[in-house]
């Protein structure tokens, strides 16, 4: 045994009905017509509509935190690099 809790069922069930296609659907990966099968299964799962929501909240909790400052020794790293031609004086090659 490996100590960890077992998933529920209702985790498991999700997975069995689409697996990967649940999180392809909320970040937009799928094709026209995948998404349209996948849509037209979660209209009537509510497992998986419950966990295609989930992953939509949690995708939009991420996308409306602020992006962490810059630690100090990566921008004395970027500050330390040399400085790149420019198109204008680069010597032509």
């Amino acid at each position: 045994m490996s100590g960890s809790q077992p998933k529920s069922s209702e985790g498991r069930l999700a997975e069995q009905h689409l697996g990967d296609r649940l999180s392809a659907l909320v970040d937009g990966e799928l094709g026209h017509d995948a998404r349209e099968r996948v849509l037209a299964h979660v209209a009537t799962c509510a497992k998986c509509k419950t966990e295609v929501d989930a992953q939509r909240r949690l995708k939009n909790v991420f996308a409306e935190a602020a992006p962490p400052p810059p630690s100090e020794s990566f921008l004395a790293r970027l500050q330390g690099l040399p400085a790149g031609e420019t198109s204008a004086t680069a010597a032509p090659r």
